[in-house]
């Protein structure tokens, strides 16, 4: 990916298995969200071909969009809606049916630490809770594949625990995750597999 004669990513290669979860790790700056962001049809590669479950990311986004959840290192949230309204909101966004999304979303709450916050407003959750709140959006649609750009950023010891078996349980449901972080360390308790950028 090219922005002007600035090259952000290059020779990037890998294939990742059904089921895996894989860690990308590198320095700051070493192309990481860059690549995450073609990987989700939010950019598009300058040269050089991707596949998401044998789907093209430029020839065919929009089918590649409907296998993908995304979760970038920044996200907006809707402060003034209740945890559980939040998901919902999205819930009825991916068209899920109501019995469907009433499940997943208590679910998700309970395995990922949220269920006392359910109907707090998201503008009282610390950065940790939103974190873990957005993967929750992330998975909701039970998509194939999952990007999670620095998810484990501001979580503490436990928040890390429950992400983790989260994480192991969409994994035992056949989802494939790709996980970043510039900190290996952080990821050593989450992946099978990782993937080293280089800046």
């Amino acid at each position: 990916r090219y922005y002007g004669s600035f090259v952000a990513v290059d020779r990037l290669s890998c294939e990742i298995p059904r089921g895996a979860v894989c860690a990308l790790v590198g320095p700051n700056g070493a192309g990481k969200t860059t690549s995450m962001r073609m990987l989700s049809t939010l950019l598009r590669p300058s040269r050089g071909r991707a596949l998401i479950g044998g789907r093209d990311v430029a020839r065919d986004p929009t089918g590649v969009r409907r296998l993908i959840g995304y979760l970038p290192e920044a996200f907006q949230l809707y402060e003034d809606l209740t945890v559980e309204r939040y998901l919902q909101f999205f819930a009825r966004a991916y068209h899920l049916d109501p019995g469907t999304a009433n499940d997943r979303v208590t679910d998700y709450l309970e395995r990922l630490g949220l269920e006392r916050r359910r109907k707090d407003r998201v503008g009282t959750l610390s950065r940790g809770m939103r974190q873990r709140l957005g993967v929750a959006k992330s998975f909701l649609h039970d998509p194939e594949v999952v990007f999670l750009d620095e998810p484990a950023s501001g979580l503490d010891p436990g928040a890390r625990a429950e992400l983790r078996d989260f994480l192991k349980f969409q994994q035992h449901l056949g989802k494939t995750v790709v996980i970043s972080s510039h900190v290996l360390r952080e990821l050593a308790d989450f992946c099978d597999w990782i993937a080293i950028v280089s800046g």
